[in-house]
């Protein structure tokens, strides 16, 4: 797993999932044909479900030996919410991983898909925002914080397709 700079996740996306919007806003994400569903009074059960998914949904569209972008894109805004210590304990694993702040974006493999899982969940439990993108994929999997998950493909089939697991 290579943990990455903001700018090192920019180039990341820009040279491995050019088709991938990596500028994601979510004023103009309805415009691009993005579904979106509401997942803060949730429980976790259903984060990690809905982390799975949409882990799968992105990654179904690229070769199987593609590497997958976990990018934290929003943290701090909900205190209250969020465990740094367990977000921290679980970086600490890897080498070179350095901190939220200087390295908010990782990259793993396919061999490494449940860690990349186990970021994802954390993100959507702590309220946090952020993108999975992977590579030669042009879907991706955004999520903010105050609770919305939007999924987005420049194909607007795909994402009417994914209602049925989203549940939007």
């Amino acid at each position: 797993m290579d943990f990455l700079s903001k700018d090192g996740a920019r180039a990341w996306m820009g040279a491995h999932a050019p088709g991938a919007d990596a500028s994601f806003d979510r004023k103009s994400a309805r415009a691009k044909g993005a579904i979106s569903i509401y997942i803060e009074h949730m429980p976790p059960p259903r984060h990690l479900y809905l982390a799975r998914e949409g882990l799968a949904w992105v990654r179904e569209a690229c070769d199987a030996q593609a590497p997958t972008l976990f990018w934290v894109r929003e943290w701090g805004v909900w205190r209250a919410y969020e465990h740094d210590h367990m977000y921290t304990a679980l970086r600490s694993a890897y080498p070179g991983s350095g901190s939220l702040e200087e390295r908010p974006a990782l990259v793993g493999g396919p061999d490494e898909s449940d860690d990349v899982l186990s970021f994802l969940f954390l993100g959507l439990c702590f309220g946090w925002g952020g993108i999975i993108a992977a590579g030669g994929s042009d879907r991706t999997f955004n999520f903010d914080h105050d609770g919305v998950v939007w999924l987005t493909s420049p194909r607007q089939s795909e994402t009417e397709a994914a209602r049925s697991w989203l549940g939007a």
